[in-house]
């Protein structure tokens, strides 16, 4: 399946799944302290919802918010209205952004595992378009899985979510790539369950690094977690990547 039809199929209770309200107030903290300015364009790369491009913009940012789903583009303009927000919004994914946007940006974001979604050929394109469309000394922030942990250690779930619905996310793991799954029922009735699958593609930090040089970036810092914990292969869960153009 497509990543942009695995999407729309999750897009009724995708915000319940990330916890998106609780999780706001924390991406608006952690923007302002990796962000030199409280001003300045971003480009939200991969948007889902809208939680970055919403953090983003109560922030003070002037937020683009691109994602290949449609029913993801209309979730985030149905969240951006409810906090009276209005963001600029494009229909596609990182690999094939229109070169209008070249040049156009200060800031980019790639959040929520977004890139685990493209191939190695589709990734190094989109890595290139993030560069392209950054200004001169822009940043780029993105993430991933850091899915070497989770193979070595065994971990197939990553996460559980319980209330009226239950969600489970597990991985079927391949070599070089995992079958990501969503599996989904009402709190007492599990023989009603529906499963969402779709692939991810498994980047490791040497890959990542060496995509980013490639397109130019001048530096690339890896970190474990929002709070900038150094990145260590063995134990880190999580890859958060700052770089500069």
């Amino acid at each position: 399946m497509k990543a942009e039809k695995f999407y729309d199929g999750i897009s009724s209770f995708y915000d319940e799944m990330i916890s998106f309200e609780s999780n706001l107030a924390r991406r608006e903290e952690f923007y302002k302290k990796i962000f030199d300015t409280k001003k300045g364009k971003v480009a939200d790369l991969g948007c889902g919802s809208g939680l970055d491009s919403i953090a983003l913009a109560k922030s003070g940012f002037d937020v683009a918010a691109f994602d290949p789903s449609d029913k993801m583009i209309e979730a985030l303009k149905r969240n951006a209205e409810s906090y009276g927000l209005q963001i600029e919004t494009g229909k596609f994914g990182m690999e094939n952004i229109p070169g209008k946007f070249d040049d156009n940006f200060d800031y980019a974001v790639s959040m929520g595992n977004t890139i685990a979604h493209l191939n190695k050929k589709n990734l190094k394109e989109g890595i290139k378009r993030a560069y392209e469309i950054l200004k001169p000394g822009g940043t780029f922030f993105l993430h991933q899985l850091n899915y070497d942990f989770f193979i070595k250690n065994s971990i197939r779930i990553n996460s559980i979510k319980t209330g009226e619905r239950i969600i489970i996310r597990f991985y079927d793991f391949g070599r070089k790539k995992a079958r990501f799954n969503i599996l989904e029922f009402a709190a007492g009735s599990p023989k009603d369950y529906r499963l969402h699958s779709v692939t991810h593609y498994i980047h490791n930090q040497e890959e990542l690094k060496s995509m980013l040089a490639e397109a130019g970036f001048q530096s690339v810092a890896f970190y474990a977690d929002m709070n900038l914990k150094p990145f260590e292969n063995k134990i880190s869960k999580e890859m958060f990547i700052l770089c500069r153009k």
